[in-house]
């Protein structure tokens, strides 16, 4: 019953994302196992020091972040029992050398799917600079194929999108996908999670290339900053820019400016 409460404190109060949330109960779950394990300690009786036990078993600094941004929700932002977690740091974070692929490389990993759908779908990740979720969310009322943007009507509580825009390559394989439907769904692409995750493996299996939707992210931005887009008009793409300066300053990042910015920029993956 505490878990259901939660669950809608999640998902209404705090407006998170249904994976933030599916992830939080997952995880407070785990933390309840635990208890029940080492003296089956009452949810609502939990001291900081069950806390410091149980995150001192958590070997790896990414779960106990994990664990901690969960504990943190529950116990402070729901039960209203901040002095349970207060005062835990998250670990420092390593920094991660990436070693982003070649165009060859991507020339290589879009050739390796087999489908129309699911090459469509690689180079809108590749040519848009779009998070994973945020495409897959994507509806056909958000393209604007007169200028081949898309306007994603993606917020969450620490993510925001703006507007991005596709080439030719990904508009010829997204039309000739949409083409191939025989449905009625809005969804722009219809996957499921375990299907996506699959088509990222078999390739990956196929081409012994590590190419996920976060690294076409990543060389979207690294490519675009090659071919002499200024960061801010990068970040505006990639939904990185605040609202406030976007108010301020929408003549510098209206959609019009941005399209001629990305046009002149020429991002091409297969020629």
């Amino acid at each position: 019953e505490l878990l259901r409460e939660y669950e809608n404190f999640c998902q209404v109060d705090m407006k998170y994302s249904p994976r933030t949330t599916s992830k939080n109960l997952q995880l407070i779950r785990k933390f309840f196992e635990w208890l029940r394990l080492h003296g089956d300690v009452k949810i609502n009786k939990v001291q900081k020091e069950h806390v410091r036990l149980f995150l001192r078993e958590v070997r790896s600094n990414y779960m106990y972040a994990q664990y901690l941004k969960s504990l943190r929700s529950f116990y402070r932002d729901f039960l209203g029992m901040p002095w349970v977690v207060e005062g835990f740091k998250y670990p420092p974070q390593a920094v991660k050398i990436r070693s982003l692929p070649s165009k060859k490389e991507l020339q290589a990993f879009y050739h390796a799917l087999s489908r129309i759908k699911d090459r469509a779908l690689f180079l809108m990740y590749a040519t848009s600079g779009l998070r994973r979720s945020e495409v897959l969310n994507l509806r056909k009322s958000d393209i604007d194929w007169s200028m081949r943007m898309i306007a994603p009507n993606h917020v969450s509580r620490t993510k925001r999108s703006y507007v991005s825009f596709f080439n030719d390559e990904c508009e010829r394989d997204l039309r000739e996908y949409l083409e191939s439907r025989r449905d009625d769904s809005d969804k722009l692409f219809r996957y499921s999670t375990a299907e996506t995750d699959k088509l990222w493996a078999e390739a990956r299996k196929k081409t012994g290339l590590n190419i996920t939707p976060q690294i076409l992210r990543i060389w979207f931005c690294q490519t675009m900053g090659e071919l002499g887009v200024p960061d801010r008009y990068i970040d505006a793409m990639c939904g990185r820019i605040p609202k406030s300066v976007l108010a301020r300053h929408y003549s510098d990042f209206s959609p019009k400016r941005l399209k001629q910015i990305y046009d002149k920029a020429g991002l091409k993956i297969l020629s």
